[in-house]
């Protein structure tokens, strides 16, 4: 804040809110996420090959198929369900 006129200086402003914005847990999560796939691809020439990338997919589908309806109704029912419970319902 300007001490002669009370104005905001928008400089000030935007710096701060660019820093925010980069700092932001997303942000992070997202650099961190392209630097081990670019570590892995120079690592092994297989990382983003085809095969390997229909494995992953795979081998995720099993846990996509429980998480993501218990994600639907936790954020809608704000419901707390255990993974346990979900399948040891699921195996009787």
């Amino acid at each position: 804040m300007n001490k002669e006129n009370g104005v905001l200086d928008i400089k000030k402003i935007r710096k701060i809110s660019l820093l925010n914005v980069m700092w932001q847990g997303e942000i992070i999560l997202l650099f961190i996420f392209i630097t081990v796939v670019i570590i892995n691809s120079n690592l092994s020439p297989y990382f983003l090959d085809y095969t390997n990338l229909m494995n992953t997919t795979f081998n995720f589908i099993e846990k996509a198929i429980i998480a993501l309806p218990m994600m639907f109704v936790i954020i809608c029912g704000d419901i707390d369900i255990s993974v346990a419970s979900i399948v040891t319902f699921l195996n009787k």
